[in-house]
Formats: C-alpha cells, sequence, structure tokens
C-alpha cells in the first residue's frame, strides 16, 4: 500500500451508468469529489426492461442526492402487495408502512435514464457508448482504457457495471454469477391489456407450473413471468423466438385462474423483453484492490426477487461516497465494505430462500397456500421488516453537523445521539463503521474438552447443542415462506419448483444456504452430491464454527443414534462413518484439527 492511498480521493471515475453509477456520481459530488461516468450504451440503445420496484430504503438513499421525486413522480405507486393461488384463492396482502416512503415501480431502463438526467443536470459528466476494457493502477491514480483506444485517469475508480462486471475481472475474475434456476420475463404493455386497472397494487400469483405478477395504471400494464429451467441449456435462450415463449408461458398459465392468457394475449415484440436468466451473486470475497472499488450488482447482485437490487446500489453508492469523504482511500474502502456487507449478503440470502416458493410441486404449494396467511400476519409487520425498509444513511445532521463514516450509526433512540440526529434514522442500530461486521453467528465457545473421570484419557468431539425436530421438514415448508414475507418486493425471480426436502437435488445447496452461505470451510462438491465441513472447532486453524456444524446436523435431521456416535468420538478412534436416510456420512476428529466430515448421497 502506497503512502499516496492515505490521501482523500479528489476525482473519481465511474464505469457504468444504471443505477449505482449516475447514484455514485452525484454523491461524489456532495462529497467535493469530482467525478465522471462511462456508459457503454448510447441513449436509448440499452434495454427498456420490466417493472422494477424502488422499494422505501432505496428512495431513502436517493433523497440524499436529491433524486427521489423525480423517480417516484414517474413511477407508478404500488403500496400494497396482493398475493393469489392459481386456484384464485387470495392468499393475503402486504402494505408499505405508510411511515415510510411508498414504493414505486417503473420499467429498469427509465430508471436508468432519469438518474442519468438528474445527474448531468448537476453538472456531472457523463460519456455514452464507451466500453471499459481495462485499467491500470499506478499506485497514486487509475488509469483506464476503454474500447475506442482512449483513456480516462483519476484518482480511484468506481466499477458499477452490473452482475457481469468488467471491473470486477480487475479485482477478482474468480467470481461468476450463479443461476437461480429460472428464466425471467416480461414488458410492458401500452394501455390496460384488457384488465382493470389494480388501483397501486402490485398482484402476484403463485401459478401451478410458473409464477406471474402483474400492475396497471389503465394508461400502462406491466408483467413478469418466472419460467422454471433447472439447467439453463434447457431454456434454449439463443434459439426460442417470441412466438415460441409466447407458446411456452401459454402452456404454464392456461390451468390458472387470473388474467394472465388474457395479458399475454396484449404482449408484442415491441413490449417484450428478451428473456434471461435470473442470477445472483451470495458473496464476492474482495470489493476492492488498491484504488479500485465495486458498488450495486458488481459487488452484491441479488436475486431480483428481493426487490432490492436498485434499491441496495443506490445505498452503497452514497455510503461509499460519504466514506470518501472523511476518510483517505485505503481507509474508506474498509469502512464502506464493512458497512455494507452484512445488510446486502442478509438480503441475497432472504431472496435465495424467496426463490424456493415461487415454483413450487404440488404439495408443496398445498402447505404455501395454507400456511400463507399466517406468515403474512407474522412476518411482513413494519416492525419485522424495519431492517430492510427503514434504512436510512446520515449524511448530515439537522443542524448540518457531519456524520462521519466511521461513526457508529445512531437512532432516535440513542441518548448519546444528540438532539440533532434525524428522526428517520434507521430504526436498527448497526455496528461501528470500521468494526467488520459478523457474517456468520457467532461460533459457541468449545467446551472443556476433558473428559469425565471414567471416560478414556483421549478428548472428544465437543458437545452440540440440542437438535432441532424434523428441521428439514419444517423448512421445505416455512423457510422458503419466510424468506418470501420477509424479504418480497416487485421482483423477477424464481426457483428450482421442487423446493427443499431429503428428495431434493439441491439439499446440500440449500442446507449450505441456511447453516454456512459464503463460508470457504463448508463446501459442496461439483456433482452437489458431497458436502464437507473442514476443521470444525479446532483449536488450531479453526476452520467451520461449531454452530455451522449443529446446524447442519439439524437441518440434514441427522439421526440421534448417528449424533451419539460422532460425539462418542475419541481423538484416537480414526475414521468413523454412519449412514441414514439415503446419507452416508464420514468423519475423523481431533483437538487440533477439529471436525472433518462429509455427507454423501447414497447411489
Amino acid at each position: 500500500m502506497t503512502n499516496e492511498q492515505h490521501r482523500k480521493a479528489r476525482t473519481a471515475l465511474v464505469i457504468g451508468g444504471g443505477v449505482g453509477g449516475p447514484v455514485a456520481a452525484l454523491a461524489l459530488r456532495k462529497a467535493g469529489i469530482d467525478a465522471q461516468v462511462f456508459e457503454a450504451y448510447r441513449p436509448g440503445t440499452g434495454s427498456k426492461g420490466g417493472p422494477l420496484g424502488l422499494a422505501s430504503n432505496g428512495l431513502n438513499a436517493l433523497s440524499v442526492v436529491g433524486a427521489d421525486a423525480d423517480l417516484a413522480a414517474a413511477g407508478m405507486p404500488t403500496p400494497r402487495m396482493v398475493i393469489s393461488s392459481g386456484t384464485g384463492k387470495v392468499l393475503g396482502a402486504i402494505d408499505t408502512d405508510p411511515a415510510l416512503p411508498g414504493r414505486v415501480t417503473l420499467p429498469r431502463g427509465r430508471i436508468s435514464e432519469l438518474l442519468q438526467a438528474r445527474a448531468e443536470a448537476d453538472g456531472v459528466p457523463i460519456t455514452y457508448g464507451k466500453r471499459f476494457e481495462g485499467a491500470v493502477d499506478t499506485g497514486h491514480s487509475v488509469i483506464a482504457r476503454f474500447d475506442d483506444h482512449t483513456t480516462a485517469e483519476a484518482d480511484i475508480l468506481i466499477g458499477a457495471d452490473g452482475i457481469r462486471s468488467a471491473v470486477r475481472g480487475l479485482i477478482d475474475p474468480a467470481v461468476t454469477p450463479r443461476y437461480t434456476g429460472l428464466v425471467g420475463l416480461g414488458g410492458y404493455i401500452d394501455g390496460p391489456a384488457g384488465i382493470r386497472p389494480t388501483d397501486g397494487d402490485f398482484r402476484m400469483v403463485f401459478g401451478r407450473r410458473a409464477f406471474f405478477g402483474y400492475l396497471s395504471d389503465g394508461e400502462s400494464t406491466g408483467w413478469f413471468a418466472n419460467m422454471p429451467y433447472k439447467r439453463l441449456a434447457d431454456a434454449d435462450l439463443a434459439n426460442t423466438t417470441f412466438d415460441m415463449w409466447m407458446a411456452r408461458m401459454r402452456g404454464a398459465f392456461a390451468d390458472d385462474a387470473g388474467p394472465a392468457m388474457t395479458i399475454l394475449d396484449h404482449v408484442t415484440p415491441d413490449g417484450f423483453i428478451p428473456p434471461s436468466p435470473l442470477e445472483d451473486l451470495p458473496h464476492v470475497p474482495v470489493w476492492s484492490k488498491g484504488r479500485i472499488v465495486l458498488i450495486g450488482d458488481a459487488a452484491h447482485a441479488t436475486s431480483p426477487s428481493s426487490g432490492q437490487g436498485a434499491s441496495l446500489a443506490a445505498e452503497s453508492a452514497v455510503e461509499l461516497a460519504k466514506c470518501l469523504r472523511d476518510l483517505p482511500v485505503d481507509r474508506a474502502f474498509t469502512a464502506y465494505e464493512s458497512r455494507r456487507r452484512a445488510r446486502v449478503e442478509r438480503v441475497i440470502a432472504e431472496a435465495a430462500r424467496t426463490n424456493q416458493s415461487k415454483a413450487a410441486g404440488p404439495l408443496a404449494a398445498r402447505f404455501r397456500d395454507a400456511l400463507m396467511p399466517f406468515f403474512l400476519s407474522r412476518f411482513t409487520t413494519p416492525e419485522k421488516t424495519a431492517w430492510q425498509y427503514a434504512h436510512t444513511i446520515e449524511w448530515l445532521w439537522v443542524r448540518q453537523a457531519v456524520i462521519r463514516c466511521d461513526a457508529p450509526r445512531m437512532t432516535p433512540s440513542d441518548p448519546s445521539a444528540g438532539p440533532g440526529v434525524p428522526e428517520t434514522a434507521a430504526t436498527a442500530p448497526e455496528p461501528p463503521a470500521l468494526e467488520p461486521p459478523a457474517l456468520e453467528p457467532p461460533a459457541l465457545e468449545p467446551p472443556a474438552l476433558e473428559p469425565p473421570a471414567l471416560e478414556p484419557p483421549a478428548p472428544g468431539l465437543p458437545a452440540l447443542p440440542p437438535r432441532r425436530r424434523n428441521p428439514l421438514l419444517a423448512w421445505a415448508i416455512a423457510g422458503p415462506l419466510v424468506g418470501f414475507f420477509v424479504g418480497l418486493t416487485v421482483g423477477l425471480a424464481g426457483n428450482d419448483p421442487g423446493g427443499a426436502g431429503a428428495a431434493d437435488d439441491d439439499l446440500f445447496e440449500a442446507v449450505k444456504e441456511e447453516c454456512a452461505v459464503g463460508s470457504s470451510d463448508v463446501r459442496i462438491g461439483d456433482d452437489g452430491d458431497t458436502l464437507s465441513i473442514d476443521r470444525a472447532g479446532a483449536e488450531e486453524m479453526p476452520g467451520a464454527t461449531l454452530t455451522q456444524f449443529s446446524c447442519i446436523l439439524d437441518e440434514l435431521d441427522v439421526p440421534d443414534a448417528v449424533r451419539d456416535q460422532m460425539e462418542n468420538t475419541r481423538a484416537l478412534d480414526g475414521y468413523q462413518e454412519a449412514e441414514f436416510d439415503g446419507i452416508e456420512v464420514s468423519w475423523t476428529y481431533h483437538p487440533d484439527d477439529g471436525v472433518n466430515m462429509t455427507f454423501t448421497r447414497s447411489a
């Protein structure tokens, strides 16, 4: 690290003009840092996009740079979501907290256009039709190269260029998007499309074979569909025409109640958004390198089912600018990541669980439809969802005293905050900026390894917390619903119709998602048939935490007899193995090395 990195940035290059790029440039300008934006597409040539929601927290972030009013005025107010089954039964509704900015929905492309216009009106230079090809970090600046053989130089470079970020390739080229199991389609139709206005509702239908959403104000109608394809190759995106996709969707929704078939009758090629795989980035290990940093989908792409992609991009853009305002480059990047990572990865994990409920099989659908009213009433209250939707970034106090990036987040109830803290501060406290947030539950303190007096002298595997009964059965039914109702806003996603369960091909992936998302010490084999736990509870070079280890045993519903065999394993017992419910498990234990265990699906 050079001494130059200990100086504050004065200029910035922003790659990407979608959502995060223009917001970052506006916030940097507000922080006194000159920024210029480079966008690969020329105006009017990019994707128009389907319906995209801006949640309350996204509008809060946009308000910092004065862009919230523009988007709220242009969008269709959607303060309410109404959820139905494929039979036509209304399962419940979710209302926006009236104390927060009301959710709005508008085409994805329109959001970018409005943010670009706001940035340019505020003096931010945006260059269109320049595709980023690479950069050189000189130690005191970054020189970016473009496809027209031109260059640009500034103190820092910010990658806001989406889930397939070229900038991220300079930081960590090994990171690739994860396919969620569905293909998203959608678009807008001029006029009512044969249906009545939805009066501020965004209506969602859990169809028998796929998921459908729509909204209309009488002047335009937005819609989307989520079509399940376990293997992306099965969708044959390159060779499937518009007429073929329309036939597929009509087949998927033919037996469902609701207006899907009527809306599809009004879809034309001009208003149809080409299908694309729905993907996310569950964990990007490195967000910055030298003088280059990532924001938005380049750093933390969430499945669209979270309804938070644009909102999180706006939040991260403002938070990064605030940190660059207050701190030298190296500390600013560290503080920014520490303030954002835990939050965005929680949203990403919630969305991943949401996906499982959107195309459930017949049995799971029965449970879902029966239990949905209960979950609506328990998990979508303002108190339960405040961590997501009531989030704000305190740029200034009311009395204009600066709240630094490296200061702890404060709330209205914080007695140390003083009278100048905004009343809109987040309702849930967050950790101090420079304290790395916990990305997983805290590890349990290993109990003493000395055995009872009558036991052999070699210490045994540490005791585990009490087990939960039938966890996977409960999670197969309730888990996706909890994720759906906690994380749901307008989205274009879904996942494998089978849900989670002992017979699910994605069982181990689902267990890791629940217990150890992002952990390199809990690994899934290339074929998906093995799950390995490395060095759980080790005294030297610890790996997986005992909390993760215990969670995995619970989620796999390991029988008591096998647990007893595990917990009675001594350091000198060597290789152990057992079998239960079509799963083979083998393990070794030593206090220094911890537990090393592999679960394998039986042939």
